[in-house]
């Protein structure tokens, strides 16, 4: 398991914009996040301004609805401008709920039309294709 294809390139791009950066997953517990990003030559604590993961028995739209609302606060972001990338159909709806704008990625467990479906403003195949959604939704 390693880092998907322009993450690094990405979340560099959105730094040298002012742009703020949250890592929040159900994948993996911090120790396996830290892991996997060093192999790429990332250090979690410096690359994300934030970074969350939730317990096993979390999962679901309720605990990444919590840990989304906890990134949003931690950065002091305002709800109608920060932008959740996703790639299922629980990531879409929950930051849906919270009045995000949501950006579904191709790389996981969403086809494109379940998170279109869920409410998605934008669906890209990979993170490579990120900031030109951004800019495109404005």
């Amino acid at each position: 398991c390693g880092v998907l294809p322009g993450v690094k390139e990405t979340i560099l791009k959105l730094k040298e914009r002012g742009i703020k950066t949250a890592l929040v997953t159900t994948t993996l517990d911090i120790d396996g996040i830290v892991s996997v990003l060093a192999k790429d030559g990332i250090n979690t604590i410096s690359f994300f301004d934030f970074a969350f993961t939730l317990e096993p028995k979390e999962k679901g739209m309720l605990g990444i609805k919590e840990a989304l609302e906890e990134a949003v606060s931690k950065l002091s972001l305002s709800q109608i401008n920060t932008v959740y990338v996703g790639d299922s159909v629980a990531n879409i709806l929950a930051g849906k709920e919270l009045g995000l704008v949501t950006i579904g990625v191709l790389t996981g467990f969403g086809k494109e039309a379940e998170l279109f479906g869920a409410g998605a403003d934008g669906v890209i195949k990979d993170l490579t294709h990120l900031m030109e959604k951004i800019d495109e939704l404005g």
